[in-house]
């Protein structure tokens, strides 16, 4: 098989390009792109390790040097923890990027030029679908809380708890905010004490909730006191949840 060692190096430069801008967009890196662009090409060099004998624990060791090369070409030299973490977020992209071609590899595998050029059409779009749904998670995951509820004469109660902006439920003779749970998570509470019924509007209808008054909430360490706990129906919950804070939290977490 013939190699164009030209449009090898061309290749390896397009990818490396894209997964430092990946880098970038993850971690909002302030660069230049001519510094990725000089970066990219430092990595494309690798396609000399092709006509090297070298074993496998030697070529790992010799490309992570390289990736720490380019991380601190394209983004600077700003401390060891930064340029580390530009290098995990790199290396993550490229097993992104690798794990998507090696999906499309057997069908492409009796067609290199067809091959190389799917692969170059697909790399931009994989990998900035990567950064969007990172962006997602980030952003889903930023809402997640671990919850303490203290009852009197009651153990606490520890749950996993999503800080909801839909949820804007007001106890309209107290005025305090209302804090959704599982009502499977509230059995003890219930064995112990009657609930009270507050009336509550939602999209659809005005109905009543069963909720009680805790001792106190435990969100990241701070204490909450002026918070009702209502019971829901297990059915609004998924991902683990078994707890829908009040959009007023927003304001004092």
């Amino acid at each position: 098989m013939t190699i164009y060692l030209d449009l090898l190096f061309l290749f390896n430069w397009w990818i490396d390009f894209f997964l430092l801008i990946v880098v970038k967009l993850t971690l909002k890196r302030m660069t230049k792109i001519i510094k990725i662009i000089v970066a990219s090409f430092i990595g494309a060099l690798s396609i000399i390790f092709l006509f090297l004998n070298i074993n496998y624990i030697n070529l790992l060791i010799t490309k992570l040097l390289l990736g720490i090369i380019m991380c601190i070409i394209a983004f600077n030299f700003k401390s060891i923890s930064y340029t580390i973490n530009n290098l995990i977020y790199l290396i993550m992209s490229g097993i992104i990027l690798g794990g998507a071609i090696n999906l499309i590899k057997p069908y492409l595998d009796h067609n290199n030029f067809l091959y190389f050029l799917f692969v170059i059409f697909i790399t931009p779009f994989v990998l900035f679908g990567f950064v969007n749904q990172n962006k997602k998670f980030k952003k889903n995951y930023s809402l997640y809380y671990q919850v303490k509820i203290i009852f009197t004469n009651l153990k606490e109660i520890n749950l996993s708890a999503f800080l909801d902006t839909g949820n804007k439920l007001i106890d309209p003779i107290t005025n305090k905010p209302i804090i959704l749970v599982e009502k499977k998570c509230l059995k003890g509470v219930y064995n112990i004490r009657s609930p009270m019924y507050v009336p509550i509007k939602t999209v659809n209808k005005n109905s009543l909730i069963e909720c009680f008054k805790p001792e106190h909430i435990i969100i990241n360490n701070k204490k909450f006191t002026n918070y009702l706990v209502g019971a829901c129906e297990n059915n609004l919950f998924n991902d683990g949840i078994n707890c829908l804070l009040n959009n007023k939290l927003m304001e004092e977490l």
